[in-house]
C-alpha cells in the first residue's frame, strides 16, 4: 500500500508534506506559476522528480523563505 501523500511526522504529533506539486508550491508562496518557474530557473528553488513528476521539496521552500527572512532582517533585498 502506498501513501497518497508524502509526509513525515513531527515531534509535536503533526505532520508536514515532504514535497509539493509546482502549483501547490506556487500557492504556498503566494506567487504565480510563471514566477515560480523564474525562481526555479534562477536556482532559488530546487526541483526534484518522483518518477517523472516534478516536485518542490518542503526543505527547499523552507530554505528559500528562511533566506528571505534573514535578508530582510539585515536590510538586504534579494
Amino acid at each position: 500500500m502506498y501513501p497518497t501523500e508524502l509526509s513525515t511526522r513531527l515531534d509535536d504529533g503533526g505532520s508536514v508534506r515532504l514535497a509539493y506539486r509546482l502549483e501547490e508550491a506556487a500557492a504556498l508562496l503566494s506567487v504565480s506559476r510563471s514566477t515560480l518557474y523564474r525562481m526555479i530557473d534562477r536556482g532559488d528553488l530546487l526541483v526534484i522528480h518522483i518518477g517523472t513528476a516534478p516536485r518542490i521539496a518542503h526543505t527547499s521552500l523552507e530554505q528559500f523563505v528562511n533566506a528571505k527572512v534573514r535578508a530582510a532582517r539585515i536590510g538586504q533585498h534579494q
